[in-house]
């Protein structure tokens, strides 16, 4: 395939830039979701006041992403748009990598397959989450393994960009490593010298991808329905059997590989070792970080939501719909789970690395949407799968990239056209019709975002409560996970926890919890007895709260207690 012409790669990556640009200048103050907003910002600012992680404050994320959005905090203030900041630095640098990773495809593939992971991706859902930051080092890692020489050098630095995603979240982490450690094994390499013609010269590289397929397995035994399985589990599956089958790598360069990218993880993982080990915290880090999220990962909301449904949403709304963007919407949503399937099954028939590293990694990166099948968590890998789905589309002819381009910015359309910086608690009656909720500016210092007025109106009303109530070095206490409050009204927090699911799970923390309450009553406790984070001991914790409490009435979804004050 002939280069296009510098002037013409010239107008699209400017064309691609801008649009980045004018996307996230538009929305990225658009929207929140305040639990997550504030589970953030809170985690952050103790830090940036002192707190050391996983001792004084705890979070179940490895620690990449509290470091940053301290950082964050510290450089634009103390307020919630102050985390989105970085975020749209990051998704302007990564379309910047996309394009540059498209170059040969065509200035306006490449200007869609930078702009798309934007506009189905970071719009959907604007919030400082790791995940963003963790498709963006895939983007990395992708162009490590597209652009740089197979020398010595470009594994460790796989190495060091595949820890620092294991650092930002660690289930993305584990399943691209699990796609790049097949890759790497099945990835012919003439010049390494190896003829590995016996059974037993492949041996290593069979074990490594024996465990990496049983690993993934179990994941998917764990999490996925049917409808999950074939969507996104099936193809990583069936490519890790392929690379078990017929792997490129001889004893020797396997066990180099696993060292090298070792290594590489091994300096990522340095800082925040040291920074463990000097403050006596790394059994409360892997409590924190290994054992909290497997709690999180028994709850049951999580199997509560099904990609099945979503798709029978859609199906629903195209079959009888009320309009004609009920319908445009009905097939957006009817289509978009299918995205994974179709990007997998096309790897699969092309056997594996000849595909290209972007559309083989993906297939495993959009094993992350099986973890909570909601829409939020389809638009967390989207981008990498359409992306995927561009790349193998330039490979072909005219028609079929122009059809691909046409269909991926179609997409794009509608997602920015009636879904971009939307409140994520809209009903799917206004989902499916495109209505779009008004959004105003906040009014709260700490905020700095766009939000509903009836969410201007709740928060304005409990900061102002807040404020009434309590000095700013009283504390308050919100059951089982409403963080934003803490942060929204400057107000400390009790516990080390934010959320009570993670950090009480047993009788003797919720034991400890009540015997803290009794001897140090925080001033106000606010209690949503709907949130989803309830377990059997936060009711029974919230049941001690309202026998010695006093309450003061109910506001939105919150009950609200005073503590008496002491004679």
């Amino acid at each position: 395939m002939s280069s296009p012409p510098t002037r013409l790669l010239a107008a699209g990556f400017l064309a691609s830039l801008l649009a980045n640009a004018l996307l996230l200048a538009a929305f990225h103050d658009a929207a929140w979701w305040p639990p997550d907003e504030g589970n953030y910002a809170h985690v952050a600012e103790r830090i940036l006041d002192g707190a050391v992680l996983n001792r004084d404050v705890q979070d179940v994320h490895a620690g990449a992403i509290n470091f940053l959005n301290a950082a964050a905090l510290g450089l634009f203030g103390r307020s919630l748009a102050a985390l989105r900041y970085p975020l749209a630095l990051a998704a302007l640098l990564q379309g910047c990598v996309l394009f540059y990773l498209f170059r040969s495809r065509g200035a306006w593939l490449a200007a869609a397959a930078a702009v798309v992971p934007v506009a189905l991706g970071v719009l959907q859902f604007l919030n400082p989450t790791a995940h963003w930051y963790s498709l963006f080092l895939f983007v990395l890692i992708v162009a490590c393994l597209q652009e740089l020489p197979p020398a010595r050098g470009r594994t460790e630095l796989l190495g060091l960009l595949a820890g620092t995603l294991f650092l930002f979240r660690q289930l993305s982490g584990v399943l691209v490593a699990i796609g790049l450690v097949a890759w790497l094994l099945a990835e012919p390499l003439s010049e390494s010298g190896e003829a590995p013609n016996k059974p037993r010269d492949r041996l290593a590289a069979r074990i490594t991808l024996a465990v990496a397929a049983l690993g993934l397995a179990g994941y998917l035994l764990r999490v996925a329905d049917p409808t999950g399985f074939a969507l996104f589990g099936a193809a990583p599956l069936a490519l890790l059997l392929w690379a078990l089958a017929r792997p490129a790598a001889g004893n020797r360069r396997c066990l180099l590989t696993l060292a090298r990218l070792s290594a590489g993880a091994a300096v990522a993982f340095a800082p925040l070792v040291l920074y463990h080990a000097f403050h006596g915290s790394l059994v409360s880090w892997y409590r924190d970080t290994v054992l909290a999220p497997a709690r999180l990962a028994g709850m049951e909301f999580l199997d509560a939501q099904r990609f099945s449904s979503l798709v029978g949403r859609g199906l629903t709304a195209l079959l009888a719909p009320a309009s004609a963007v009920e319908a445009v919407n009905g097939l957006f949503f009817m289509v978009l789970p299918f995205a994974a399937a179709l990007l997998g099954l096309l790897v699969v028939l092309r056997r594996g690395t000849g595909v290209g590293a972007l559309p083989f990694l993906a297939v495993f990166y959009a094993v992350v949407s099986l973890h909570y099948q909601i829409p939020i968590y389809l638009f967390y890998t989207l981008g990498a799968t359409l992306a995927g789905l561009l790349w193998l589309a330039g490979e072909r002819g005219r028609r079929t990239r122009a059809a691909a381009l046409a269909a991926v910015l179609a997409l794009g359309a509608v997602g920015v056209a009636f879904h971009a910086g939307q409140p994520i608690l809209r009903t799917w009656d206004h989902v499916m019709a495109g209505r779009r909720e008004p959004l105003v500016p906040s009014g709260l210092a700490r905020c700095g975002l766009r939000i509903t007025r009836e969410d201007r109106d709740l928060y304005a009303g409990l900061v102002a409560l807040i404020e009434r109530e309590t000095s700013p070095d009283e504390e308050i206490f919100a059951v089982p996970s409403n963080a934003e409050l803490y942060f929204l009204a400057g107000r400390p927090n009790p516990f080390r926890f934010f959320n009570f699911a993670l950090g009480v799970p047993d009788r003797a923390a919720a034991d400890a919890v009540v015997e803290r309450l009794r001897r140090r009553p925080p001033r106000l406790v606010f209690y949503n007895p709907q949130d989803k984070y309830n377990t059997p001991l936060s009711r029974e914790v919230m049941e001690t709260v309202a026998a010695s409490y006093e309450l003061l009435g109910a506001r939105g979804p919150f009950r609200i207690y005073r503590a008496p004050r002491a004679d």
